[in-house]
C-alpha cells in the first residue's frame, strides 16, 4: 500500500495540467479501490493507521482535485471523499 502512495506522489504536486491530471485520475481511482476494497475494514489497527498516514501525504493533491475542470475527475474525488468520512467518521 505505501509503494502505492509514493507512486501517486509525483501526479499530485504543482497545479493541475494537461500532463498530470490523467495520473492523478488514476490515482483517485486507486484510493477509491482501495475503500470500495475493504482496505479499511481490515482488523489490524496498524494497517489502518498506515492507510491514514498514506492518505494524509496525498491529502493537499486530492483536495486541488476538487478544484478540477474535468467533471469525472471531480465526481471520482467527490466519491472518494464521501468514501473517507464514512469509514472514518461514525
Amino acid at each position: 500500500m505505501k509503494s502505492s502512495f509514493e507512486r501517486m506522489k509525483p501526479c499530485f504536486e504543482g497545479k493541475e495540467t494537461e500532463f498530470n491530471w490523467i495520473e492523478r485520475d488514476k490515482s483517485i481511482g486507486e484510493i477509491r479501490g482501495m475503500l470500495v476494497g475493504g482496505v479499511c475494514e481490515r482488523d489490524e489497527e496498524e494497517w489502518k493507521a498506515e492507510f491514514v498516514k498514506c492518505i494524509k501525504e496525498v491529502q493537499d493533491g486530492i483536495i486541488k482535485t476538487v478544484g478540477s475542470f474535468h467533471l469525472f475527475f471531480l465526481n471520482q474525488t467527490l466519491a472518494d471523499l464521501d468514501s473517507l468520512m464514512i469509514v472514518f467518521i461514525p
